[in-house]
């Protein structure tokens, strides 16, 4: 990568994508669903921010986080329809490590 993308990168990207994703949370807090789509497009840019970095680590966060966000956009529309919500395999662990500590298992 050349230094002056580097630098770019490292210095003005993650403070652009910052408050790209913050909008796109205070969209989905206000029940706006397109909160959803703007959050995983952020994800995008996160994961091409992670791949100029090198940061391995910082990819599967985010990936994760996108998973949230493509789970809130299915559920959301499952449940206008009146269908149970669906559960990623995120999902499943997290339900599985409450249910661990609250001894429902």
């Amino acid at each position: 990568m050349p230094t002056w993308l580097h630098h770019l990168a490292t210095t003005y990207f993650q403070w652009c994508l910052f408050p790209i994703g913050l909008y796109g949370q205070r969209l989905v807090a206000r029940k706006n669903r397109k909160g959803y789509v703007w959050g995983l497009c952020t994800q995008g840019l996160w994961v091409i921010y992670a791949l100029a970095l090198n940061q391995p680590l910082m990819m599967i966060g985010t990936l994760s986080y996108a998973e949230t966000y493509v789970e809130g956009w299915l559920n959301w529309g499952r449940a206008q329809r009146g269908l149970p919500p669906l559960v990623t395999p995120w999902g499943r662990a997290l339900k599985a490590i409450k249910a661990r500590r609250t001894g429902r298992g």
